[in-house]
């Protein structure tokens, strides 16, 4: 993976013009490369200063390396990377929410990290004796049992972070038309299992930002 000057002299224009004035310092701090700079790339990275300029996101900012990559699955480790999959172009519009959403959700994988390891760990324990049986990838899940347990408190950050962006109706109807991880979305989704979950969280220290 590679941090192109090309990226480094985007970010600088954008630095330098009147909108970036309402960034805050944290927002800032953000060092945004793309991978190849291909133009969907490029189109990311303005794009991603866009929501920077649109919304304050310090709460939901856990790391500042963030890299622009097409034909990738976005991903937080070892570099929180995101893919041109809602860049506009000449066919479609640009999908901002949906952008934004992936990336409070990444940003959400590394609230769980770190310090807060131990509680995580301890908190999917709990979650799997509520989930006694996870769906594979192919019926909802994420890549295996445990990655599914803990998507379940990743998307109730991504959940409760886009309520309070975008709203709790274009919330809801965004991540329940997710492709990725829809059985974990329909517990985020569903007032019990919500409810149960966010227990877990709370029960370990992990509340929501």
């Amino acid at each position: 993976m590679r941090n192109t000057a090309l990226s480094a002299m985007l970010l600088l224009v954008a630095c330098a013009s009147p909108a970036v004035a309402q960034i805050s310092a944290k927002e800032a701090a953000l060092n945004i490369t793309v991978h190849a700079g291909t133009p969907g790339e490029i189109e990311g990275v303005a794009q991603l200063q866009r929501l920077l300029e649109r919304h304050t996101l310090d709460r939901w900012i856990n790391t500042n390396d963030v890299v622009i990559q097409s034909r990738v699955i976005p991903h937080s480790h070892p570099v929180l990377t995101l893919n041109t999959r809602y860049v506009g172009n000449a066919e479609r519009a640009p999908n901002d929410h949906a952008q934004l959403s992936v990336f409070v959700h990444e940003q959400g994988h590394w609230y769980f990290s770190g310090d807060r390891q131990d509680a995580t760990f301890a908190a999917i324990e709990a979650l799997g004796a509520l989930h006694p049986e996870t769906p594979t990838p192919e019926n909802g899940g994420a890549r295996d049992r445990q990655s599914t347990l803990l998507h379940l408190m990743v998307c109730m950050l991504e959940y409760d972070a886009m309520v309070e962006l975008i709203g709790r109706e274009q919330a809801r109807a965004l991540l329940g038309a997710s492709d990725i991880y829809p059985w974990v979305y329909q517990r985020i989704l569903n007032d019990e299992d919500n409810a149960r979950i966010r227990a877990v969280m709370a029960a370990h220290g992990l509340n929501t930002y």
